[in-house]
């Protein structure tokens, strides 16, 4: 299960948080993927379950993305524009209490500006909370991996049960790792949270060296 969370404040530093969860409620081969958004001021949440083809190269934004934009699209009720009053905002993504993503964001009169620089004219559109969580999802990020060939870690056996761990990635590339697996199935190592199958970690190399 992903946790979202988003937080927002406005020019008096006065703040509101929204969480929001994605779970698979389908297989590692077939996702469903169920989501709810929190929307706060007494109004119920926003749900919606999309199916999704499974594809390594998807990265976690990618996916929260895809499941923003058919929960919100299936939401009618009217939203107030952020923008007015917002003074920062971010948006993070937890698997556990491992913290996958965080993008935070603000505002510079009426445009916005992130980590990344600044934003395309957003025009009059109203944008809600988790619409700006989504805009902020999709900005372009420099990729963590390392550019270098990096060899396949050791694989460990226990139980008659092959695994790697991903504590032998170089760091830059554990981070990577975690972002683009959060959906992955890993084998039960007892004493070993970091342990994942050896066939999708020489995918994962494969697909970045």
């Amino acid at each position: 299960m992903l946790t979202l969370k988003l937080q927002l404040t406005d020019e008096m530093h006065r703040g509101i948080t929204r969480n929001g969860t994605i779970r698979n409620v389908g297989t590692t081969q077939a996702p469903r993927l169920a989501t709810e958004l929190a929307l706060g001021n007494g109004e119920p949440f926003a749900t919606s379950t999309c199916e999704m083809p499974f594809a390594w190269e998807l990265t976690v934004p990618q996916v929260v993305v895809h499941c923003l934009a058919t929960t919100l699209a299936r939401d009618n009720s009217p939203r107030l524009d952020v923008r007015k009053s917002l003074g920062t905002a971010q948006i993070s993504v937890h698997k556990g209490a491992r913290i996958l993503v965080a993008h935070t964001a603000w505002r510079v009169y009426e445009d916005m500006q992130d980590e990344a620089g600044e934003w395309e004219p957003l025009g009059r559109r109203a944008v809600s909370g988790w619409q700006l969580a989504m805009l902020m999802l999709q900005r372009p990020r420099a990729p963590a991996f390392e550019k270098a060939r990096t060899p396949l870690p050791p694989v460990y056996v226990k139980a008659q049960r092959p695994y790697c761990r991903i504590a032998d990635l170089p760091g830059a590339l554990q981070a990577d790792y975690w972002a683009h697996g959060c959906l992955q199935p890993q084998p039960m190592v007892k004493g070993v949270a970091d342990a994942v199958y050896p066939h999708d970690m020489a995918r994962f190399l494969a697909l970045h060296n």
